[in-house]
């Protein structure tokens, strides 16, 4: 890959899903319709807002893949980017909340960042193993990110009562 086209392709993947994520938490207040719902937050849940990570990771990889060098790796390495994000968002807020007793704007906006990060360099380290482009991860990887949409669908109609899932605003399950 010519140099400035890597520069491009490590660049603009996590600057775009920074950017989309902060846009996808305000779009369903924006247009309230069903399918806003699929692609960014309903309520302030933590399970939507690992919506706001996954969903412009993957929406990158759709103009990622054809600057991919490394294409049969590519939808492997990005499902573990993917799934590494969504896992991040969790992770890191219940710890913070857990060790804090709360939690605070500047805090959350953080945990979203680092989720972003996360699944990029978990994607970008993904791309340069091998393995990942061996046809079991392949078919693993398509899998998994079909799995993540299926269920960012489902659970956002119908979410499992969870805290997980849980608005900490209203005290409701799913769109409000």
């Amino acid at each position: 890959m010519i140099p400035c086209r890597k520069a491009i392709f490590y660049t603009a993947g996590p600057v775009f899903a920074l950017a989309a994520g902060v846009l996808l938490h305000f779009l369903y207040d924006w247009i309230s319709c069903p399918l806003s719902g699929v692609f960014s937050a309903v309520n302030e849940s933590v399970w939507e807002h690992t919506k706001l990570v996954s969903v412009p990771l993957l929406a990158a990889g759709l103009w990622e893949y054809p600057l991919c060098p490394e294409k049969g790796r590519f939808w492997a390495a990005k499902a573990a980017g993917c799934w590494s994000g969504v896992l991040t968002v969790p992770v890191l807020f219940y710890t913070y909340t857990g060790v804090t007793g709360g939690n605070a704007l500047w805090a959350d906006i953080l945990v979203f960042a680092a989720a972003v990060l996360t699944g990029c360099a978990v994607f970008f380290a993904l791309l340069r193993r091998r393995r990942a482009g061996q046809a079991g991860f392949r078919l693993l990887g398509q899998a998994t990110l079909l799995l993540l949409i299926l269920l960012n669908i489902l659970w956002t109609f119908t979410p499992p009562r969870l805290p997980l899932f849980r608005d900490p605003v209203s005290g409701t399950f799913g769109p409000g």
